[in-house]
């Protein structure tokens, strides 16, 4: 099992943001996808900040699976 980062896309948004709007949050890495997923969950981002959430292979950069708030569920990629 590869090693993964879980990565939040943000959005422009009026108000302090918790990153630089339109980016990425600082990647958090997991030694398992189930692992990136769980957290992913319990991570505190405000609501409207998240466009996306990304699960990549640390060693190959690939995004392995996505989600966002328009389409439900872990979606490969």
């Amino acid at each position: 099992m590869p090693e993964v980062e879980l990565v939040i896309h943000t959005v422009p948004h009026e108000g302090e943001p918790p990153a630089i709007d339109g980016t990425e949050l600082a990647p958090r890495r997991f030694v398992s996808v189930e692992a990136a997923k769980a957290a992913a969950d319990e991570l505190p981002v405000p609501d409207g900040w998240q466009r996306k959430e990304s699960i990549r292979d640390v060693l190959t950069g690939l995004e392995l699976f996505w989600r966002s708030d328009r389409v439900p569920g872990w979606q490969h990629a």
